[in-house]
């Protein structure tokens, strides 16, 4: 089979500097010379008035109306500290945003503290996650096949991905951690990388059990995967008490995406497949697809558990994850891929790591409908 073809060592490194390509020109026909790269963050003049002072003063462009999330994480990385006195409503939902503080925190340091400087590093820092993922496969997978390098393909230019990467979100970010985590599962390091996965995205901690698992039924090991637990947990626990205190009262701390198991994506699929009967579109295809494919990611962890499986262990908490989905959620297909994009990365790994007889069949169905961010992608580029 073509799939289990070995490839040679130098062009699996070339495949995967064209997987990089992609964003990177991305990125790349972003560039300005007066506003940096600032454009992928996707300000909106609709939260320009309420902008603090040192972003309308740093050169970047306003894009449509409202702008996209990015636009107030990049505001946090102007003073991670919370104490700016113009955070409070320049945030759209203060504590909400304030609880994911790992990438704006890793920027302002980048950034050197200068506002300009600032935001071109939270721009940018997708970017670096993407190739931080790419190596997270080779190390700790070790791919040797055409089907090892198609799945590593799938997982980094699965919508949930590239779209963190076109609007500069935390998704990436927190998953890319969690993954490394998992990859690093059995040494002490994965702790503090899981915390600050959960720092990156609070919901990245539902995988915990990736590292949270004693090798051997013993007293010294359970108690070290507790101790390690409460090392992953601590410091965002610890981090939204302090939000708390500084914004307490201004705004919620969940955007209330959850709801009944099953219920929301039961009315996503019967809403989709009725609008594609009355009035079919490329966007609705798109978001009956990707619905149908995360099920079959999580079909596949459920129907082959392997519990020994750091990877197995992450994936399967956001599969549960995955129904409890409320009809908010559903109804953006982007925001659908990069809650779950833990789960994308955990079942490609697996086909990685397990050689599936059935490759090709749970490849082609698990991750067909993920691959509207790269064909977006694509477009634009080419778009003259």
């Amino acid at each position: 089979m073509i799939c289990g073809r070995v490839i040679p060592a130098r062009f699996q490194a070339l495949f995967l500097a064209l997987l990089f390509l992609l964003p990177l020109l991305h990125a790349a026909t972003h560039f300005d010379r007066e506003t940096g790269f600032t454009s992928l963050i996707l300000f909106g003049p609709a939260f320009d008035a309420q902008a603090l002072d040192e972003v309308r003063a740093a050169p970047h462009p306003l894009v449509g109306e409202v702008g996209y999330d990015g636009q107030f994480y990049a505001q946090l990385a102007i003073d991670p500290t919370l104490r700016h006195p113009q955070l409070a409503t320049a945030l759209d939902n203060p504590r909400y945003r304030s609880v994911r503080i790992f990438l704006p925190a890793l920027a302002h340091v980048l950034g050197l503290g200068r506002p300009p400087w600032i935001l071109n590093a939270y721009a940018l820092l997708n970017l670096a996650f993407f190739a931080l993922l790419l190596w997270g496969f080779v190390r700790f997978l070790k791919p040797r096949t055409l089907g090892h390098l198609l799945c590593i393909a799938a997982a980094a230019w699965s919508t949930g991905a590239l779209a963190s990467v076109e609007r500069s979100l935390t998704d990436l970010p927190a998953a890319t951690l969690a993954f490394l985590a998992a990859g690093m599962a059995g040494a002490s390091a994965s702790f503090p990388v899981l915390a600050a996965a959960g720092l990156c995205r609070e919901s990245a901690l539902v995988g915990i059990f990736s590292v949270v698992w004693p090798r051997r039924f013993s007293k010294y090991e359970f108690a070290r995967a507790a101790l390690g637990g409460l090392a992953a947990v601590l410091p965002l626990a610890a981090w939204m008490l302090y939000v708390e205190h500084v914004f307490h009262g201004a705004g919620t701390t969940t955007p209330g995406s959850l709801g009944w198991p099953f219920a929301g994506l039961a009315g996503h699929l019967r809403t989709s497949m009725l609008a594609l009967w009355n009035e079919p579109s490329r966007l609705t295809l798109f978001s009956l697809l990707s619905a149908l494919s995360l099920l079959v990611q999580v079909a596949y962890l459920f129907a082959k558990p392997r519990f020994g499986s750091p990877f197995w262990r992450m994936g399967i908490g956001f599969a549960v994850l995955f129904f409890f989905f409320g009809e908010p959620l559903f109804a953006e297909p982007l925001a659908t891929c990069r809650a779950v994009l833990p789960l994308t990365l955990a079942f490609n790994a697996l086909l990685i790591a397990h050689d599936e007889r059935r490759f090709l069949l749970w490849f082609a169905a698990g991750n067909a409908g993920m691959a509207f961010g790269a064909l977006q992608m694509g477009w634009l580029l080419l778009k003259p």
